[in-house]
């Protein structure tokens, strides 16, 4: 199994709105894809950072009450899954599915800080 690299980055804001408009108006990114709570930046070379609304005390996790989560770019999640789990780390949630084909499965590293296989 080979890392390729990092294809998408989740940053979590409380300050949704603000936020969202930085990353459109200030530095002039364009939104690939949006809904009520994300939005989806996605760059030339197909990376992607996705903006998701927290409000009020929905529960956040990772380092601090706002979370970002790096998404690894695996060859295999089912060999990636098993290189995790063989030096001792947790995977916190089922393989998740999207509508484009792609598959994603969060892991959690010993400091309580969350990332993904993608």
């Amino acid at each position: 199994m080979e890392f390729k690299g990092i294809g998408w980055v989740g940053y979590r804001a409380r300050n949704y709105q603000p936020v969202v408009k930085i990353f459109q108006k200030v530095l002039q990114m364009d939104t690939a894809e949006a809904g009520e709570d994300y939005t989806l930046i996605r760059f030339s070379g197909g990376d992607e950072l996705e903006i998701m609304k927290v409000s009020g005390e929905d529960h956040v996790t990772g380092a601090g009450r706002s979370a970002t989560v790096p998404g690894f770019v695996v060859d295999s999640i089912s060999e990636g899954i098993s290189r995790i789990r063989d030096v001792g780390l947790s995977i916190t949630s089922p393989v998740q599915y999207g509508n484009d084909g792609s598959c994603w499965v969060h892991f959690q590293l010993p400091d309580g800080s969350e990332w993904e296989l993608k």
